[in-house]
């Protein structure tokens, strides 16, 4: 069937329509007349034979009459139209309600009662003129203090749009941070009737937030830690170092080798704080391996077992097919012996002690309640104790270097510092889970490795305890290190050109061209010239000269991720005479890369 021919049926169909339209409109017509008692031939008799008068007058009868129908119609037609419209507008806004998942009221100015309310709300059995305060705070008057502003009040008072938060507990008693939005709903004369209430659960975000802050507050603590590990560690060079170097004096009487004996006593315990310390700043030098985590926690309970004592039970639950990490396996050694000395000195009358080692998926619901987590396969390390607990304070500080709950004397408060900052500079992470007199779990997590290949110890021979008779160019910004240096090196035979800075060495280099310089000892950190762009401008003029890196604090120059670059020899201060000397005979004796 072509276009025109179906236009033209459409249109006779049409013409047929408003025929039997029409005569659809005369048999309404006639009907209506015969409920007044008229007859339209009656009347179309009458027309003819009554009086022109008569005639008009029965005509505008029948117009007005006739007018009035079509505009009941008309009125009737628009209002249902207009209540069809209501309708669907209040349907509208209904589902916008119901699409919120935050709780959305409107409320009363003057007497705080709930006009409207979302099902995210969960009203129950709303009454008439319940009060916004006795519904959502159970409580008999409006909101007030610190803890409950009263967001109706601000929004009064300013007429503008007002947030504040709120402090509640769940029915399990749990504290839940709520963020409240209140916005004005004015009348024609510019007065707030009533107010728009959107309540937001910023519990999570709240959590988020503090961990943020704490991870900052964290690196911010572990950078000045470092930068006080790196002045100690020049101290103690000097005092370990002096006193090893007086020891060595066989002519040395009993009483005062005893003193110097302390003294050097001492410097190892001092030294061994400052290491804690430069752990905790994640500035330590790693060597890491791919290690299993069972075979490292299996290898270390019998010392454990001895540390934790008898009145303490040792429990471990290994995963059977766990998979690898990359990690130094010494400082995990050390982070499981921390965790397990927390624990005992968390349970004095005895309790159970429990190291289990998981295979674990952590999804993107996790990582986004987790700070700096990603998502992915982790090797989980917890371990778990039935002492005292913590409450939330203790929690917030837990692993701040000098932060302790022991008496006076009885720790350092660098033990779970350290435990941190280990995790950390091996790439983990970790959490701790605890209520009072529930006990406390600690749960480290590493990345789980797919290369399982394992990683060869670094080769070479260690030497003797020899010296020799090579020339050391050493640089260091600390004359009291420098005049130790000097001394043990002179005393194991080799000459000595020494400077305080890169520029005095370089110059030190122009004035001694004709003597060879074997080997250079510098110091990382200086003023000025740092001890990595030295070597950069001296291997120029002597591309074959050796280097020995002296530090008791590492950056990034010569150091990645707590990894030493390859092919670089360092040496962590503070050192004792013995070690410096090895290490220097290692280095002079080892092929250039």
């Amino acid at each position: 069937m072509n276009d025109k021919k179906a236009k033209h049926i459409i249109r006779s169909y049409r013409i047929i329509m408003i025929g039997i339209g029409v005569c659809m409109l005369f048999w309404i017509f006639d009907s209506i007349l015969h409920i007044f008692g008229f007859h339209l031939g009656s009347i179309i008799e009458e027309l003819f034979t009554s009086d022109l008068h008569e005639i008009w007058m029965r005509l505008w009868i029948m117009c007005i009459f006739i007018v009035f129908s079509l505009y009941t119609h008309y009125t009737v037609t628009k209002r249902k139209q207009m209540d069809e419209q209501i309708r669907k507008q209040n349907e509208f806004l209904k589902n916008i309600l119901k699409s919120l998942t935050h709780p959305f009221y409107v409320i009363n100015v003057n007497d705080y009662s709930i006009v409207m309310v979302n099902p995210a709300a969960k009203p129950g059995g709303l009454k008439e003129k319940t009060t916004c305060y006795a519904l959502t705070h159970k409580r008999s008057k409006p909101c007030g203090g610190t803890d409950y502003p009263c967001p109706m009040k601000e929004v009064k008072k300013t007429k503008q749009p007002v947030t504040v938060k709120h402090t509640h507990y769940d029915k399990k008693g749990n504290i839940r941070k709520l963020k409240i939005y209140g916005y004005p709903i004015f009348d024609g004369k510019g007065n707030v009737i009533q107010m728009i209430e959107y309540v937001l659960d910023i519990t999570e975000h709240d959590r988020l937030e503090k961990q943020f802050l704490q991870s900052q507050k964290m690196e911010a603590v572990g950078r000045l830690a470092g930068g006080v590990a790196h002045d100690f560690n020049n101290l103690l060079t000097v005092i370990i170092g002096y006193s090893e170097i007086l020891l060595m004096n066989p002519t040395l009487d009993n009483e005062s080798r005893n003193y110097i004996e302390q003294i050097k006593s001492s410097g190892d315990s001092a030294a061994s704080l400052t290491q804690q310390l430069l752990a905790f700043s994640r500035k330590q030098i790693l060597q890491p391996k791919v290690v299993n985590l069972n075979k490292l926690a299996a290898d270390i309970k019998k010392m454990l077992t001895r540390i934790i004592g008898e009145d303490i039970e040792l429990f471990t639950t290994f995963e059977p097919e766990l998979g690898m990490i990359r990690a130094d396996p010494a400082q995990i050694d050390q982070v499981i012996v921390n965790l397990g000395v927390n624990a005992r000195d968390a349970m004095p009358g005895g309790g159970k002690l429990t190291i289990e080692t998981k295979n674990v998926y952590l999804d993107e619901k996790y990582c986004a309640s987790h700070a700096s987590m990603r998502e992915g396969w982790y090797i989980m390390l917890a371990v778990s104790d039935t002492g005292h607990g913590m409450d939330e304070e203790t929690k917030r500080h837990i692993f701040e270097p000098f932060f302790t709950t022991k008496e006076k004397g009885k720790g350092t408060g660098l033990g779970l510092a350290t435990v941190y900052g280990i995790v950390k500079q091996n790439g983990g992470h970790i959490w701790i889970y605890s209520e009072l007199n529930e006990g406390t779990t600690f749960k480290v997590y590493f990345p789980r490795i797919d290369n399982t290949d394992k990683e060869l110890d670094p080769g070479g021979m260690k030497n003797n305890l020899v010296g020799g008779h090579e020339t050391i160019l050493l640089v260091d910004d600390e004359e009291v290190v420098r005049n130790m240096i000097v001394t043990t090196l002179k005393t194991f035979g080799y000459t000595v050109l020494q400077a305080e800075n890169g520029e005095e060495a370089l110059q030190i280099y122009e004035q001694n061209r004709e003597q060879p310089i074997h080997l250079m000892i510098t110091d990382i950190v200086m003023p000025g010239m740092s001890g990595h762009e030295l070597v950069k401008q001296l291997s120029k003029k002597i591309p074959d000269i050796k280097v020995l890196y002296i530090s008791g604090y590492t950056d990034n120059t010569i150091v990645h991720h707590g990894i030493l670059d390859k092919g670089l020899h360092f040496l962590q201060k503070p050192f004792m005479p013995n070690v410096l000397a090895e290490k220097v005979r290692e280095v002079l004796d080892s092929r250039n890369i």
